[in-house]
C-alpha cells in the first residue's frame, strides 16, 4: 500500500515530528510543530528574540565602608556625623571605626577631669582663703553644685530651669541635707517642704503650738530670710545666698532677725 504524503516534519533538528497541521514561521518561513511554533520555542534567527536581562556583575553597587580591611557595602549611605565619612552598619559608631573626632572629644573630657581634680586637690591640701576671687568662687560653686546634684532630693516635677540647689544645715544636730527647690517658691514653702522631707517638727502652720517658736531659715552667717519673700528675691538681695549655698533651718522666736550660730 502506498504511503500517504500528508503533513510535514518539524524543522527543529532535535524534533522532526510529523505534524498533519504544521505551522509556518512568518519570520524565517520554517515549518514547525505545535510545540515549536513560537519564535522563542524554535529560536528564530530572523527576529529579535527577547533574552533575559544579564546584570553586569563587574559593577559594584552600594556605598563602600571606608574603614581599612573592611569590604562591606551598604545600599544606603551611612555617614558618621563627626568625621563625615561613610561606613557599613558594623562600623557606624565612632568607637568601631576609630573616629578621629572621638579622640579630640576624649582629650577635652580628660582636660576637664584634670581641671576638676586640681580644684579638689587644692581644697584638701591647703585651707581656702576667706577672700576668694570672683572667678575661683564661681568655679568652686559649680563643682559643689555638681556634687549636690548626685544626692539632692526634692520635687521632681520642678523644671530644671527653675531648680535651686541648697545645702540645708539642721540645728541643733548640724547635719547637712542637700535638696533642690523652685526659685519661685516663697521661703515659707521651702521650709515646709524641707520639714516634710526630713520629718522635722514644724509648728509654722499649727494653731495649737504655744511655744512661740517657728522654723526659720537663715543664711550661713545667721541673717534671717523672710517667709513671705520668694527665694529668687532673697538670692538677688543677699550676697551670702546663691545656687549651691548653705542655709540653716532652726527653731527660733517668731520675731528673730539674727541667729547666733554656735
Amino acid at each position: 500500500m502506498a504511503e500517504l504524503k500528508i503533513g510535514k516534519h518539524c524543522s527543529v533538528i532535535s524534533c522532526k515530528q510529523l505534524d498533519f497541521l504544521p505551522f509556518e514561521c512568518a519570520s524565517c518561513s520554517g515549518i514547525y510543530c505545535l510545540e515549536h511554533r513560537s519564535q522563542d520555542a524554535h529560536a528564530c534567527t530572523k527576529c529579535n528574540v527577547r533574552t533575559e536581562y544579564q546584570p553586569d556583575c563587574s559593577v559594584q553597587k552600594g556605598y563602600e565602608c571606608q574603614l581599612d580591611a573592611c569590604n562591606n557595602r551598604e545600599l544606603l549611605e551611612v555617614t558618621c556625623q563627626h568625621c563625615h565619612l561613610s561606613f557599613c552598619l558594623s562600623h557606624r559608631h565612632q568607637q568601631d571605626h576609630k573616629c578621629n573626632m572621638l579622640v579630640v572629644q576624649e582629650e577635652k573630657m580628660q582636660t576637664t577631669a584634670r581641671h576638676v581634680q586640681t580644684i579638689l586637690d587644692s581644697k584638701t591640701q591647703k585651707p581656702a582663703s576667706k577672700v576668694q576671687g570672683r572667678k575661683s568662687k564661681k568655679t568652686s560653686n559649680k563643682v559643689a553644685i555638681m556634687k549636690m546634684k548626685m544626692s539632692a532630693v526634692g520635687d521632681k516635677t520642678i523644671p530644671e530651669t527653675e531648680r535651686i540647689y541648697l545645702n540645708i544645715q539642721l540645728l541643733p544636730s548640724k547635719s547637712n541635707k542637700p535638696i533642690f527647690v523652685s526659685k519661685t517658691w516663697p521661703v515659707g514653702k521651702v521650709i515646709d517642704k524641707t520639714a516634710d522631707l526630713f520629718k522635722l517638727n514644724n509648728p509654722n502652720n499649727s494653731h495649737c503650738d504655744k511655744s512661740g517658736k517657728n522654723l526659720l531659715m537663715f543664711t550661713c552667717h545667721g541673717a534671717v530670710l523672710r517667709n513671705d519673700q520668694s527665694l529668687q528675691n532673697c538670692i538677688d538681695e543677699n550676697e551670702d545666698l546663691e545656687n549651691g549655698a548653705t542655709v540653716i533651718i532652726s527653731l527660733a522666736e517668731k520675731d528673730c532677725t539674727y541667729l547666733q550660730i554656735p
